[in-house]
């Protein structure tokens, strides 16, 4: 049992609270309000940033696709077939800098398969299965991670200059908008399939290697050394940043982000969780072992079942407990 010292700081647990899905059809109906916005040919806007795909003529509506789990429906031309692409497009306000992400699946059809559909089930199949997918798409939580570093100005100038891993990155927003705001180095995440998808759009962006790199980065304490050996010099980064990593069903545990964060972070280190709550996340369970493991939580934000927090591990004299209970980022 975590002692009085280790437990859930109240804004949190206030937050976790207001943000809990217990009913199964409610969660579907009424989750990630921006993520389906976007999919419906809508964008996002907010004072600091804007948001909206850019899909291809050719291709039936995303929506439509994503439902389907047919990538590239819609198109006929065998020419076309696996080069149409959808794209994210971000405009970051402050800064006046767009910035595009090839997004989705498209590009991984075949023209084969207009023949024999089977071509594509075959590579396509697993991705859909082990939700490789998810990281192709823009999620509510990421959105809202950017919008908290945007609007404060203590992000802006925590990340000048600062070195930022980001875990679990899909399109790897949040990553791209600190390379934006100054930071040098910034490690992008993901599985193979998305570090290439986002390995894509550094290129698109004209960002330069090795100011900012995507990685295939499979979740051990073992690579995470190699991670920071290779990368960082063997030290921790100045900022790590996670959204919807915590999900138990797809993870497999709440807590493999947490031993990713222990193995990556120190004292200095400052932590950006974003999630979304969905049913059965184990997030309480993931901020209790948090505590206990010695990392102090601060609240940033909550926008209906996504609630945005910063991490730091003991040691460090810039928060004290009654910042780290009660107030928030901005």
């Amino acid at each position: 049992m975590a002692t009085a010292a280790s437990s859930i700081p109240s804004a949190i647990s206030s937050a976790l609270a207001a943000a809990h899905v217990d009913d199964e059809t409610a969660a579907v109906k009424d989750g990630s309000p921006i993520h389906v916005a976007l999919r419906k040919a809508q964008s996002y806007a907010s004072e600091h940033l804007r948001v909206h795909y850019v899909c291809p003529d050719e291709l039936e509506a995303l929506d439509i696709r994503v439902w389907q789990k047919d990538v590239a429906k819609g198109c006929m031309d065998p020419e076309l077939v696996g080069k149409v692409r959808d794209v994210v497009e971000m405009e970051v306000v402050p800064c006046a800098r767009t910035l595009w992400m090839p997004a989705f699946l498209a590009h991984l059809a075949s023209p084969m398969a207009l023949i024999d559909p089977e071509i594509d089930e075959q590579v396509l199949k697993p991705l859909w299965s082990d939700g490789t997918w998810t990281g192709t798409l823009v999620w509510d939580s990421a959105v809202h991670a950017v919008d908290v570093m945007l609007s404060s100005a203590e992000w802006r100038m925590r990340l000048k200059r600062a070195s930022v891993c980001e875990l679990g990155c899909g399109l790897g927003l949040p990553g791209l908008v600190c390379h934006v705001l100054g930071a040098v180095p910034v490690l992008l995440t993901d599985r193979r399939e998305i570090a290439e998808l986002v390995s894509e759009g550094l290129a698109l962006n004209n960002f330069p290697s090795p100011d900012i790199q995507a990685v295939e980065f499979a979740w051990s304490a073992e690579a995470a050394q190699q991670l920071k050996q290779t990368h960082m010099g063997g030290g921790s980064p100045d900022v790590v940043i996670a959204c919807d990593c915590i999900f138990a069903p797809l993870f497999g545990s709440s807590f493999l982000l947490l031993e990713m964060l222990l193995a990556l972070a120190s004292p200095t280190t400052v932590c950006l969780i974003a999630l979304e709550r969905r049913r059965g996340d184990g997030a309480d369970a993931f901020f209790e072992q948090a505590a206990a493991a010695g990392f102090r939580t601060k609240f940033c934000m909550r926008r209906s079942r996504v609630i945005v927090c910063e991490m730091r591990l003991d040691g460090h004299e810039e928060w004290t407990n009654d910042q780290s209970d009660e107030q928030s980022c901005r």
